[in-house]
């Protein structure tokens, strides 16, 4: 009941979107501070 009031509404879609781009933009942050760890302990 509460997926279709969104999916039907404008602003649920933009809800989803924003809730999607939060987590894609957590895992993208969360990948490069890693990706840099590992750099960092390659340099020493």
């Amino acid at each position: 009941m509460l997926t279709e009031i969104m999916f039907q509404s404008p602003i649920g879609i933009l809800t989803i979107l924003t809730l999607v781009g939060i987590v894609a933009f957590f895992v993208y942050v969360g990948y490069f501070i890693l990706h840099g760890m590992h750099e960092d302990d390659k340099a020493k």
